[in-house]
């Protein structure tokens, strides 16, 4: 039996709901886009990947399909039982309506076997997100860093510092933003640990 990850309202009104593929799914269905997604990487994901930051912006194949009645189901990916469940169980999308999807085809490089060790690939700048450079010299992070080259554009086609906060990329401007994994930062936690 699938479990249920998500039910998302789309735009248009339209709901979709977000299954993890079962080992049915694996073997009978292909996958027919690629998503791309802000995720949180839980601490025993982390353990088991230690390559990844508690935020990331991850690529992987999904299945998109339309029912009858008008609604969208997406099957996500699981990783392999020898990896503890780790893909499969820690990896919690942010926000599914800003995800993007592209067709299947679109990366004929990265692997679309769903039932593969580790069939997410991490593509930091394919976030929608950027902030401001607001590292310190030693290392670390400054809340109230003077202003840098990374601005908000302004609706009457001006830029301004807006702080140390994340911006969208189509909405900045500038030489100093980095990638940000994430729009969205869970309480209690910091996105530069993540940077």
């Amino acid at each position: 039996m699938r479990r249920l990850l998500a039910v998302v309202a789309l735009s248009g009104g339209v709901i979709a709901t977000v299954y993890l593929a079962t080992s049915a799914d694996v073997t009978d269905l292909a996958p027919n886009r690629w998503a791309t997604c802000s995720v949180r990487i839980s601490e025993e994901c982390q353990a088991d990947y230690p390559t990844l930051k508690p935020y990331e912006t991850l690529r992987f194949p999904v299945r998109r399909n339309v029912e009858a009645d008008g609604g969208i189901t997406f099957v996500v990916p699981r990783a392999s039982d020898k990896v503890r469940g780790g893909a499969r169980d820690c990896v919690e999308v942010v926000a599914w309506s800003d995800c993007t999807l592209d067709p299947a085809n679109a990366y004929p490089n990265i692997t679309t076997v769903w039932s593969a060790a580790n069939p997410f690939t991490r593509v930091r700048s394919a976030s929608s997100h950027v902030i401001p450079d607001c590292r310190s010299p030693d290392g670390g992070w400054d809340d109230n860093h003077a202003p840098v080259d990374c601005l908000r554009r302004t609706e009457d086609g001006g830029t301004r510092w807006a702080g140390c906060n994340i911006i969208r990329r189509s909405e900045a401007s500038g030489t100093q933003c980095l990638d940000s994994p994430t729009g969205v930062v869970f309480a209690g936690e910091r996105l530069e640990e993540s940077l």
